[in-house]
């Protein structure tokens, strides 16, 4: 996979500020870049969704230190840059967190949305899944950390695939078909139910 997006068979590290790519994600991705400098070379993908600011902003920066930057926009085979990555920086969403388990992703996430999101935290964070760091220099330094550890990263990963439920659209799809179908027969019950004592009102006159 990583060979038909142009990517190289190195360390992988994906940026993602959501489709609208919202948040500071232009300090991120340089904070994140920084933390991967080192003697064996990687790459960092940052998909900056559909802002069109941060993405020309990123593509006219000098990286440096090592690690290959791809620099996408809006992308619609978010599935396949995942399976070609080792680590998601990411906020909570849920849509981005199933996504990453299903892909074995150890997760760093960089934010929140309260109220909705926030469960999201302490479910990634009590299935030791990944970890949650809102300060980007505190995020960056942990994400050092992680890539320097080869074990920490396959646990989390194991741990992500074993939280990931890759069926369950088509579970829920097959329960909404079976409460449809449950409703019709009641449906027809009560129908057979109404005309029989219809019958049995009309015998009576």
């Amino acid at each position: 996979v990583r060979a038909s997006l142009g990517l190289e068979d190195v360390q992988t590290v994906l940026v993602l500020g959501g489709g609208d790519g919202v948040g500071d994600l232009a300090t991120l991705a340089r904070a994140v870049a920084g933390s991967m400098r080192a003697e064996k070379r990687r790459q960092m993908i940052v998909v900056c969704g559909k802002n069109k600011q941060v993405f020309d902003e990123l593509k006219e920066e000098k990286w440096s230190g090592g690690v290959r930057v791809f620099v996408e926009g809006y992308v619609s085979n978010m599935f396949e840059w995942m399976f070609s990555s080792d680590v998601v920086v990411t906020k909570a969403g849920p849509g981005t967190i199933a996504e990453a388990c299903i892909c074995g992703l150890p997760i760093l996430l960089s934010g929140f949305l309260p109220g909705q999101e926030e469960g999201n935290v302490h479910y990634i964070e009590s299935r030791n899944i990944g970890e949650y760091h809102p300060e980007i220099p505190k995020l960056a330094e942990r994400l050092k950390s992680w890539l320097g550890d080869p074990a920490l990263l396959e646990e989390m990963s194991r741990n992500a695939r074993a939280a990931s439920y890759p069926r369950a659209s088509l579970e829920i799809g097959r329960e909404i078909l079976e409460m449809i179908k449950r409703r019709r027969r009641r449906s027809v019950r009560d129908l057979q139910e109404e005309g029989s004592r219809s019958a049995v009102d009309g015998n009576d006159l």
